[in-house]
């Protein structure tokens, strides 16, 4: 688990075939996080949770949970998500941040006159 001052980022390394049996004590876990954060007068905004599933081709295909369910919100399993301002795809190829750079450093370098 890494804390930040406005949010949280936790992990949880299985092989592709257990993972959903563990995703309910990771389920858990989270759930003990919010009635800690509750108590000292904090919230887990839901609506702003992101989770995805890291892993090669093979392994991903190899797991079924599309969603998981915290207090009642259903959170979808998303393909790509923005981490600390990094785009992470599932397969962790970079390619959606490597674009954007190239495509950012190309327009700087359009604009200058050397």
């Amino acid at each position: 688990m890494h804390s930040y001052a406005d949010g949280m980022q936790l992990y949880f390394r299985d092989k592709a075939q257990s993972c959903d049996e563990h995703l309910l004590r990771f389920i858990e876990c989270i759930s003990e996080i919010e009635n800690w954060m509750t108590s000292n007068r904090l919230k887990v905004n839901s609506d702003k949770t992101d989770f995805i599933w890291l892993g090669s081709k093979q392994q991903l295909a190899k797991i079924q949970c599309q969603s998981i369910c915290l207090n009642g919100v259903h959170i979808p399993v998303y393909t790509e998500v923005t981490c600390l301002g990094v785009q992470l795809d599932s397969q962790l190829t970079f390619t959606l941040t490597s674009n954007f750079w190239l495509a950012t450093v190309s327009t700087i370098c359009g604009r200058s006159r050397w």
